[in-house]
């Protein structure tokens, strides 16, 4: 597994940098199917965010965490991410797609403090259908903002492509184009 550790706003000690690439082999140990980990760190006003990043087959796993601590801040971010593994793994096998992952090793030294339940598939619970028309994406944004949505789906009428604006956490609006 490629790993890739980065750091905004600061310098990552080496002795963290070692411990972030150790727990990540770990779980590239016991999860075969990860492709590829990059972790962020970040430091804004004496606050430190780290962001891991997993690249599973045709998905991607994410875990932010933020914290006035460097190393509490990376640790509760891989914990995060581990039981999002755990359950990715599950929700596979539950499937019947993963058999390759059955004889995988379960966790052992990062259980999750609360009880793992049986993982029951999400369940539609309402259905809306909605006209979509070709506009730019300021009017896009303008429109989920005058819904009140964090996202908003249109067909941009510059690619006549379906795109998706939404909210981020920081406030400001991303754009998901298909590539």
């Amino acid at each position: 597994m490629k790993t890739h550790v980065h750091g905004k706003n600061l310098e990552i000690p080496i002795a963290l940098e070692g411990d972030i690439e150790s727990r990540l082999r770990q779980l590239a140990d016991r999860y075969h199917f990860l492709h590829e980990a990059t972790v962020q760190v970040d430091r804004q006003r004496g606050w430190y965010t780290a962001e891991v990043t997993l690249h599973v087959r045709h998905q991607i796993l994410r875990a932010e965490e933020r914290s006035n601590d460097l190393g509490s801040s990376v640790d509760h971010a891989l914990d995060k991410l581990e039981r999002q593994l755990h359950r990715h793994k599950g929700r596979l096998q539950h499937r019947g797609r993963a058999s390759e992952l059955r004889d995988a090793p379960p966790l052992t030294s990062f259980e999750p403090a609360e009880p793992d339940e049986e993982y029951t598939a999400p369940r539609v619970v309402r259905v809306k259908r909605i006209a979509i028309k070709p506009m730019s994406v300021d009017e896009a944004a303008l429109q989920m903002e005058l819904l009140g949505h964090d996202f908003y789906v249109f067909t941009n009428d510059e690619s006549s492509d379906l795109n998706v604006v939404y909210r981020r956490k920081n406030g400001d609006i991303g754009l998901i184009q298909p590539e």
